[in-house]
């Protein structure tokens, strides 16, 4: 069985990376596929490091490159490392959505909000007028049956 794991084919494959490469490029400059580096790198803590390190240095390369190049006239660089430095002033705000679940009882009580919000002064004082009359009713109701003598027991000898 060939070791592929040797310090040379290490040393190949973080140097491309670092140098701003693919995974893919950095692959064929070690001689591994890419199905060993990543099995190196889920075995190896260190080599899993050592290659965030090389990402990371290598990202900065290529931004140093883009800075180069947008400061040279390219405005469509500048504006992606605008948004990529300050995304808060560059980048157009994202719609969000939100997906709630809500009981049928808080459904119907955000319709009334909704209906009523979009009701005129006069349509909302007719509502309160119409809520104040059935409150008369239920109140007389109330009356009535209050004034209703009461019948001790039920007739069935208890």
């Amino acid at each position: 069985m060939r070791t592929i794991r040797t310090s040379k084919k290490r040393k190949a494959f973080l140097d491309a990376i670092e140098a701003g490469g693919s995974i893919q490029r950095a692959c064929q400059a070690a001689g591994i596929a890419r199905s060993a580096a990543y099995a190196w790198r889920d075995d190896d803590a260190g080599f899993a490091s050592d290659w965030n390190d090389a990402v990371e240095q290598g990202t900065d390369q290529l931004e140093d490159a883009a800075r180069q190049r947008a400061l040279n006239g390219s405005d469509l660089l500048i504006i992606f490392l605008l948004r990529a430095r300050r995304p808060h002033l560059y980048c157009p705000p994202r719609p969000t959505t939100a997906i709630i679940s809500l009981s049928p009882e808080d459904a119907a009580a955000l319709a009334q909000a909704r209906r009523i919000r979009e009701m005129s002064s006069e349509e909302i004082q007719q509502e309160i007028d119409a809520i104040d009359e059935r409150r008369r009713f239920a109140e007389a109701a109330r009356a009535e049956i209050a004034a209703i003598p009461t019948i001790k027991g039920n007739g069935r000898g208890h």
